[in-house]
């Protein structure tokens, strides 16, 4: 929701014969230890989608959350994604 947010996006140009699927997810779709890599980040989200689509992504996410001992500020992020197939 923040003006400054599209500051921190990635942009990139493929040739259309190059892209297959346009992946867009939030950061509540990631364990915070997770996105500290941006690679291994995007392989991992990119091999669970296509192992189990967005409703495996978001199963995922929630199990981590759900396995947590600690005290957090909130019991569940806000977790969405959007996925475009060519």
């Amino acid at each position: 929701g923040q003006s400054e947010g599209e500051n921190g996006w990635y942009r990139t140009t493929f040739k259309r014969n190059e892209l297959k699927t346009i992946l867009l997810f939030t950061d509540g779709m990631v364990d915070f230890n997770e996105s500290r890599d941006v690679g291994d980040m995007g392989k991992l989200i990119l091999d669970v989608y296509e192992q189990s689509g967005l409703q495996g992504m978001l199963t995922r996410i929630r199990k981590i959350e759900n396995g947590r001992t600690g005290p957090t500020h909130i019991s569940q992020a806000e977790a969405t994604a959007l996925a475009i197939e060519f």
